[in-house]
């Protein structure tokens, strides 16, 4: 009976520690110098454009959050990879048009000068 049961146990451990590779990749970066901080939370497989000033993928189920001074942009692509933008200058919300997508192209400069570039984040051709 003892024997069955360590079985068990370290059967479900095996799959327990596979199921922890399972999900997206996930990074975080935070940063504070003491009168400011900011902090850049990723999931999955993200791709910018060439010239980095936007996202042109990222993968199911993935997301980049980032809040830094007075700045929260979220991006989060649902199930078919369709990608959802909230871009937050405190608390207005700001409307992914051409100032906004400006907005969108400094808040990612900031991301990438925090060390936004991983494995897991490409540059997309």
């Amino acid at each position: 009976m003892k024997r069955i049961t360590a079985v068990n146990l370290l059967l479900l451990f095996v799959l327990l520690l596979g199921s922890c590779h399972n999900g997206p990749r996930h990074t975080t970066i935070e940063t504070s110098d003491g009168t400011t901080s900011a902090r850049v939370e990723c999931a999955g497989d993200i791709h910018f454009t060439e010239d980095s000033s936007s996202v042109k993928s990222i993968s199911p189920y993935g997301y980049i959050e980032y809040r830094g001074n007075d700045k929260h942009v979220l991006i989060e692509s649902d199930e078919q990879g369709k990608l959802s933008y909230e871009l937050y200058r405190g608390e207005t919300k700001i409307p992914l048009d051409s100032a906004g997508k400006l907005f969108l192209a400094a808040t990612l400069k900031e991301m990438f000068l925090l060390g936004l570039r991983s494995p897991t984040i490409q540059q997309s051709n």
